[in-house]
C-alpha cells in the first residue's frame, strides 16, 4: 500500500470516528469504491477505535478477537510435540501468534515457543515479519534482552523458541495487583532502559516498548521482548510495514508513531517513559480517552501526564524523568536508552512513598481477585449497612482512614482494599494505604495530626508495640491509644540457605540448625574445615539489622531459647549468663567482620542473597513470606535455594492496632473496624496465604493441596510447625538489643 493509499485510509477513517456504528458500515463501503485492501485497513482501525479492543494494550500484529485461542484450543495445545519440544500450557494469545511454555527434554529447560497462526504463515509477508523478529532479537546479546534459541517450522507451523521468563510481564503484575511500588517500578525500567540501550547502540528502534513487552525472570533479572516489529534505525530500503502505517501500542506509541511517520531512537524513549507512568500508577497516559483518535490526538497534543495527579507520593524527580521521556517534540526527550538510564540511576527510591493505588489506580484485579472479592462480599454481608451504624458518610463524603503497614503486607493488602472497595461495607470507606517500615510506621503514627493521620498501624509483630507506647508517652503523654483488634495473619522465621552449603554443613554436623550454625560460626578454618572448600572462605550468615526489624531480632532470642533449652520464661538472667553471652559476643564479632554492616530489614537482605549468590551470603534469617514470594517462581538460582525451619520457631502475629487517638473519630473507628473486619473473613484470610501468610484467622486452613506451603515442600517449606516457643517479654527484648548493641559498638569503630 503506498503512501496515497495510507492518506485516504486515515481521512476515511477520521470521518467515519464520528458517525454511529449502524451507519459506519456504508459509509466505509461508498468511500472505498469497493477496494478490498482499502476497506480492511479502516475497518481494522475502527476496530481499535472501539474502547473494547483500545485498552487490551495489543500492538499493530494483534489482530481482531476471532484469532484469539479459545479455552478448547488452550487444552489442544497441552501435551503436544513442536519438534523436541513438548508443550505444558499456552502462556498468551494475540492476533499474530500464540505463546507456549514448553519442555526441551534433552537438556532439562523451559523455554517459551512463539507460533504464527498458520492462516498468517502462509503470508510471505506475516512469515518475514514473524522471522524479522528473531533476527533483531539475534542482533544482541545482554541480560536484559530476551535470547532467542532457535527459529523453526513443522508443518503449517512457523515458531521461535526464547528464553522463558517465569515472573510473567509487568502488565500481568499489573492486571492483577495494580501498580508497582515506587522502588520496583524504577527497578524494572532502569533494567529495561538497560536492554534497551544495548538494542540501541546495536542500531535497533524497538517500536513496541510495554509493560507487556517487560518480562521478569525468577530473580527478578528484568527482559525486554518481542522485536517483532523493531527496525535498524538508518533503514530505509527494506520495511515491513508501509510509511503512514500505524505501527506500536496505541497506549504506549509515540507522536511520531501516531502520525505514522520516521521514528529514531527517541521514539522508543517516549513509550519507555510511557511504561514507567503505568508501573508507577496502575494506569495507562492518557486513560481517561475511550477512542482511538482522542488517544492519538493526547499523545501528539496533550503536556505529558503527571503521575502525581494520581499519587502525590511520586518524587519529583521521577516524575521529571516521565515528563522528559514523554516530551511531544523529540528533540526535548532523552536523546537515547543510555541518556534516559543515566537519569533513572541517579534517583532516590528510599523516600517513603504513601500508597493510594487500591482506590484509585488499579486497571484490573484479574479474574481471581474479582471472585475473590464477590466471595469475601458475600461472605460480609453480616456487616452492617452504612446506614444502619448512624451513617458512616461524613458531611463530605466517604471517610478515609490511613492504614500504616509494614512494607512485607503490601501486595496483600494491596489486593485486599481494592477488593474491599467493591463490598457493600466499603462502598464509602476510603482505605489509604502507607507502606513503610514497622518502626517508621510508628514514628508517622506517633506524629500524626487531624491534618495528616493514621488510624491504623499494621506493624510486622507486636513486640514492637511496648517500643509505641514508650514513645507516646514521651510525647503526649497518658495512656496508649493502641486498641489491638486482633493479628491479622502469622508469619513464621526460616533459614534460607544455598543447597551445596546445606549439605556440606550436614554431613560436617549431621545436621542443620542453629546448633550446626554455632559451630560453623566458631570454625577456625571456616569452609575449609567444613566443607573442604577453601574458595568459600568464612561461613556468612545473614540477618537484618535487629534493631529496625524482628527478623534480626528474633534470631537472638531462638539463639537464647535454644541455649537454654526452653521454650517459653526466657528472663533477662538468661540474657546475661555468661555462657550465652559468650556466645552472643562470637556471633556479633563473626557478623561484623564477614559481612561488614547489615542489611536494614528482611527485604532488602534477601535481595542481596539472591541477585549476588553465595558470595555474599550462605544463609540468611528472613520472614517465611518473604522467602515464599521468590520461591512461588521456583526456577534459575532458587532451585539452588533451600528453606529450613529452626529447630524453635516464633511466630511474628501482624497485630491491627486502632489508634484511638484525637484525629479517629467515631466515623473513622467504625470504618477502621469495618476493613478488619474484612481482612479476617476467610476468603481474605485464603488470598494472604497466597502472599504467603499464615492465616490469623484459625479457621482458614494452609494445608489445601495448591497453597504455597504445600506446593513448596520439596523446598524445605513446612505446612505445619510442630515446635514454636513463646514471644518474649519486653524486658527480655530491650535487654537483648542493648546487649547486641553493645558488643556492635565495641567491635565497630
Amino acid at each position: 500500500m503506498t503512501p496515497d493509499q495510507y492518506a485516504k485510509v486515515r481521512s476515511i477513517f477520521l470521518e467515519a470516528c464520528d458517525l454511529e456504528k449502524a451507519e459506519r458500515d456504508a459509509f466505509v463501503a461508498t468511500a472505498c469504491d469497493n477496494d478490498d485492501a482499502l476497506k480492511q485497513e479502516v475497518l481494522s482501525l475502527l476496530e481499535y477505535h472501539s474502547p473494547d479492543t483500545l485498552f487490551r494494550g495489543d500492538s499493530d500484529t494483534n489482530l481482531p478477537h476471532p484469532r484469539r485461542v479459545t479455552e478448547q484450543a488452550r487444552q489442544e495445545w497441552v501435551g503436544r510435540q513442536i519438534d523436541k519440544y513438548t508443550v505444558s500450557r499456552v502462556l498468551d494469545s494475540g492476533g499474530m501468534g500464540t505463546v507456549l511454555e514448553a519442555h526441551d527434554a534433552a537438556i532439562d529447560r523451559h523455554v517459551a515457543i512463539k507460533v504464527l497462526h498458520p492462516d498468517l504463515a502462509r503470508d510471505e509477508s506475516m512469515r518475514r515479519r514473524f522471522t524479522a523478529e528473531a533476527r533483531a532479537a539475534g542482533r544482541l546479546s545482554h541480560q536484559n534482552v530476551v535470547t532467542i534459541y532457535e527459529v523453526g517450522s513443522e508443518g503449517d507451523h512457523h515458531f521461535l523458541v526464547m528464553e522463558y521468563a517465569e515472573g510473567g510481564s509487568a502488565d500481568d503484575h499489573i492486571r492483577a495487583r495494580g501498580a508497582y511500588p515506587l522502588a520496583e517500578a524504577t527497578r524494572i525500567i532502569t533494567q529495561a532502559c538497560q536492554g534497551l540501550a544495548a538494542a540501541h547502540e546495536a542500531g535497533l528502534v524497538h517500536r513496541d516498548i510495554k509493560p507487556a513487552n517487560l518480562l521478569l525472570r525468577a530473580d527478578g533479572v528484568v527482559k525486554v521482548s518481542d522485536f517483532g516489529i523493531a527496525k535498524l534505525a538508518n533503514d530505509d530500503t527494506e520495511r515491513l510495514t508501509a510509511l503512514g502505517q500505524l505501527v506500536g501500542t496505541p497506549n504506549f506509541m509515540s507522536p511520531e508513531q501516531c502520525e505514522g511517520t520516521t521514528v529514531d531512537f527517541r521514539s522508543d524513549v517516549y513509550s519507555m517513559g510511557a511504561a514507567f507512568y503505568t508501573l508507577l500508577t496502575g494506569r495507562y497516559p492518557y486513560g481517561d480517552c475511550t477512542g482511538l483518535l482522542s488517544l492519538i490526538n493526547a499523545h501528539c497534543n496533550l503536556p505529558p501526564p503527571d503521575p502525581r495527579d494520581l499519587d502525590p507520593g511520586v518524587p519529583a524527580s521521577h516524575a521529571a524523568v516521565i515528563k522528559r521521556a514523554m516530551a511531544i517534540r523529540p528533540e526535548d526527550r532523552f536523546a537515547d536508552a543510555s541518556e534516559m538510564l543515566a537519569a533513572l540511576r541517579s534517583l532516590d527510591t528510599d523516600a517513603p512513598h504513601e500508597d493510594h493505588r487500591p482506590n484509585r489506580r488499579t486497571i484490573a484485579t484479574g479474574l481471581a481477585g474479582v471472585a475473590l472479592a464477590a466471595a469475601a462480599g458475600v461472605a460480609y454481608q453480616l456487616w452492617p449497612r452504612r446506614g444502619d451504624r448512624g451513617g458512616l458518610l461524613g458531611a463530605g463524603g466517604p471517610v478515609t482512614i490511613k492504614v500504616a503497614h509494614s512494607t512485607e503486607k503490601a501486595a496483600w493488602f494491596t489486593w485486599a482494599a481494592a477488593a474491599f472497595a467493591r463490598t457493600r461495607a466499603g462502598r464509602d470507606i476510603k482505605v489509604d494505604l502507607l507502606s513503610i517500615g514497622s518502626l517508621r510506621g510508628a514514628s508517622r503514627a506517633l506524629d500524626g495530626s487531624r491534618e495528616d493521620p493514621i488510624h491504623v498501624w499494621c506493624p510486622s509483630s507486636s513486640l514492637y508495640q511496648a517500643e509505641f507506647e514508650r514513645r507516646w508517652r514521651e510525647r503526649h503523654g497518658g495512656a496508649s491509644p493502641l486498641v489491638n483488634l486482633g493479628a491479622v495473619a502469622l508469619t513464621p522465621i526460616v533459614l534460607v540457605i544455598w543447597k551445596d552449603r546445606l549439605d556440606a554443613v550436614e554431613r560436617a554436623y549431621g545436621e542443620f540448625g542453629l546448633a550446626a550454625i554455632a559451630h560453623a560460626v566458631a570454625a577456625e578454618e571456616g569452609w575449609e574445615t567444613i566443607a573442604a572448600e577453601p574458595d568459600w572462605g568464612d561461613f556468612k550468615i545473614g540477618i537484618a539489622d535487629p534493631e529496625q526489624t524482628i527478623s534480626g531480632l528474633a534470631m537472638l532470642f531462638l539463639m537464647a531459647y535454644n541455649y537454654h533449652d526452653k521454650r517459653r520464661g526466657l528472663t533477662r538472667a538468661d540474657v546475661v549468663d555468661p555462657g550465652f553471652h559468650d556466645l552472643l559476643s562470637r556471633f556479633t564479632v563473626h557478623l561484623f567482620d564477614t559481612l561488614g554492616s547489615l542489611p536494614s530489614g528482611s527485604r532488602q537482605l534477601m535481595s542481596q542473597m539472591v541477585l549476588e549468590g553465595p558470595g555474599r551470603y550462605d544463609c540468611a534469617v528472613v520472614y517465611e513470606n518473604l522467602a515464599l514470594h521468590n520461591l512461588e517462581v521456583a526456577g534459575g538460582r532458587w532451585e539452588e535455594l533451600r528453606v529450613v525451619y529452626p529447630e524453635l520457631n516464633f511466630l511474628n502475629d501482624n497485630p491491627y492496632y486502632l489508634l484511638n487517638a484525637d484525629w479517629t473519630g467515631p466515623a473513622e473507628k467504625s470504618a477502621a473496624e469495618a476493613f478488619a473486619k474484612f481482612l479476617m473473613t476467610e476468603a481474605v484470610q485464603e488470598q494472604a496465604i497466597e502472599f504467603g501468610f499464615r492465616p490469623g484467622n484459625v479457621k482458614v486452613s494452609c494445608q489445601q493441596p495448591d497453597c504455597p506451603f504445600v506446593r513448596l515442600q520439596h523446598l524445605g517449606v513446612r505446612p505445619v510447625i510442630d515446635r514454636l516457643c513463646e514471644r518474649p517479654k519486653q524486658p527480655v527484648v530491650a535487654e537483648l538489643q542493648s546487649e547486641f548493641t553493645k558488643l556492635r559498638d565495641q567491635h565497630t569503630p
